[in-house]
């Protein structure tokens, strides 16, 4: 497998190249160098995009293969960004802004350029990262009106970056490829207006897409239940690249309808919220962009969880009854981390603490002891057989259908991979991951960094992990209440404070002696190179 490719830069990007250099990246000394010596520079996959015939040989074969050129985009500022927190900015009055940490996988400070493979490239890498002969990725091509392209901008995942990354690093690339907006998402009445470029006349013939900007929270679920609709019945398939976090793949999930017909529907995330666990673990070896350009059809595996009666949504939809079943494709965790994930997300400790809000909850939730979670946990292994956890007391409980929950933490590095949609699925696509009741908290940060070490905990004696299918957990806790040695009660607890479960980042809240069970229940179809 190739890792990198020699690049010359061609003289009419070199100025506006080591301009963008220079002003933005300072870690770049390298490339700059190059740039002056005008000699040719080994660069690695992460930074390369796809590689493209030039137009005046595009459709000509083995000479426009020769005669191409690469799309490059420029290093990210740093391996993680700091930026000012948004929430934070409007509350300052002028003090100075605290910075936080965004691990996004594009910034918006990178820019896309075009640069020549140099003497000695490696044909495997090119043919690799080839578009065709057309000059237009298929992914991409619309012409013939058998495909659309959806590109959903989420403006309030993580650090707010998702509009400044896609006017300035995807918008350019699409451009590269003649690709435009032909149609608009209009927040008012849920649909797709024709944009003036179509002047009254149909789409086909065009290379374009379908663009959703989120104005209103609810946008991308209205996009979900009434917006996906093709426009011609001759669409087939549809590519849907989403800008955002992993809580935007569950408002899909959960809102849309069942397919009556053979509609190919593809998603595929470019990561702009905090965590990014299904990107982390899915975007390895090629960008996202790369992904979504070259891909071919896979399948991840998703869930659906069912709760007793009493279960509600907590956090931001607090008292929202659970009517039916819920969706999602990344995690289901009981215990310190659903803790973690609930008490960190409040509007308060948000305002209040930024991102050290995961700090803080950690250390309510260690001290002065980790709580002892009571219940009953069981998994069905792949071949459908019950089993049980030996023990009813916990403190780590999370399922997970990813290798990572973050770009470094990689807490199921066994999870299976994405595979080809005509091979068969995994029996047991759950990694049931445990930290024993009784660690303490200075051997759970120990365990937890050792997971950010390339998942290096699996062997630790406190670990266990099972594989499973379904996951059922019967809840032991009484009622919480305030002991009066709380000096700070955090408003995200509740008499359900022990029983509250992390569905891909929401919470929902189970009442006394009540249950919840998750199970695989089809999958979701993703654009994947490797």
């Amino acid at each position: 497998m190739w890792n990198s490719i020699p690049i010359t830069i061609p003289q009419d990007e070199l100025n506006s190249l080591s301009e963008a250099l220079t002003s933005k990246i300072d870690h770049s000394s390298r490339l700059l160098r190059a740039l002056q010596s005008n000699s040719a520079l080994e660069v690695p996959r992460s930074n390369l995009i796809c590689f493209c015939p030039n137009k005046a040989t595009s459709g000509q074969g083995a000479t426009a293969f020769k005669d191409g050129y690469l799309l490059y985009i420029t290093p990210h500022p740093e391996e993680v960004h700091h930026v000012t927190d948004p929430i934070d900015e409007s509350k300052h009055d002028g003090e100075e802004t605290k910075t936080y940490t965004v691990a996004s996988a594009y910034h918006p400070d990178q820019k896309v350029f075009k640069v020549r493979p140099a003497e000695g490239a490696s044909e495997e890498a090119l043919r690799d990262l080839y578009v065709g002969d057309s000059g237009i990725p298929e992914n991409l091509d619309t012409r013939d009106g058998t495909r659309e392209v959806i590109i959903v901008v989420s403006t309030k995942s993580g650090f707010s970056l998702g509009a400044e990354i896609w006017k300035h690093v995807v918008q350019p690339v699409l451009e590269r490829f003649g690709s435009i907006p032909l149609y608009t998402w209009n927040s008012e009445n849920g649909k797709f207006d024709s944009s003036p470029v179509l002047d009254g006349s149909g789409a086909d013939g065009l290379v374009g897409y379908k663009l959703l900007i989120t104005q209103d929270k609810d946008d991308i679920a209205r996009l979900a239940r009434t917006g996906l609709a093709p426009f011609s019945s001759k669409v087939k398939q549809q590519n849907i690249l989403l800008l955002s976090g992993d809580t935007a793949i569950s408002e899909l999930l959960n809102n849309l309808p069942a397919e009556a017909n053979e509609l190919v529907r593809t998603i595929t995330l470019l990561p702009t919220g905090t965590g990014n666990a299904l990107s982390s673990s899915h975007h390895k070896l090629y960008t996202p962009l790369t992904n979504f350009l070259l891909g071919k059809p896979h399948k991840h595996p998703v869930f659906k969880a069912r709760f007793s009666p009493g279960a509600k949504w907590a956090g931001s939809d607090d008292g929202r009854a659970i009517a039916t079943s819920v969706k999602g494709a990344v995690v289901f965790s009981w215990g310190f981390h659903a803790c973690l994930v609930a008490d960190s997300d409040g509007e308060e400790y948000r305002q209040k603490y930024g991102k050290e809000r995961f700090a803080v909850a950690a250390r309510e939730n260690l001290t002065p002891a980790p709580h002892v979670f009571k219940g009953r946990v069981f998994y069905w292994d792949g071949e459908g057989k019950e089993n049980r956890l030996d023990s009813e007391d916990h403190f780590y409980v999370l399922s997970a259908l990813v290798s990572n929950l973050e770009k470094t933490l990689t807490i199921a590095p066994m999870a299976p991979r994405p595979k080809p949609v005509d091979a068969e699925g995994d029996h047991a696509p759950f990694t049931l991951f445990t930290i024993a009741s009784g660690t303490s908290p200075e051997r759970a940060f120990a365990i937890m960094g050792k997971a950010y070490d390339n998942g290096s905990h699996v062997n630790e004696p406190e670990v266990g992990f099972k594989r499973a299918r379904k996951i059922r957990i019967e809840f032991l806790e009484p009622d919480w209440s305030p002991t009066g040695e709380e000096s700070d009660v955090n408003p995200a607890w509740g008499e359900g404070r022990y029983r509250r479960l992390c569905l891909d980042g929401a919470t929902v809240e189970v009442e006394k002696d009540g249950w919840a069970e998750v199970e695989i229940d089809g999958h979701l179809v993703e654009l994947f190179k490797g």
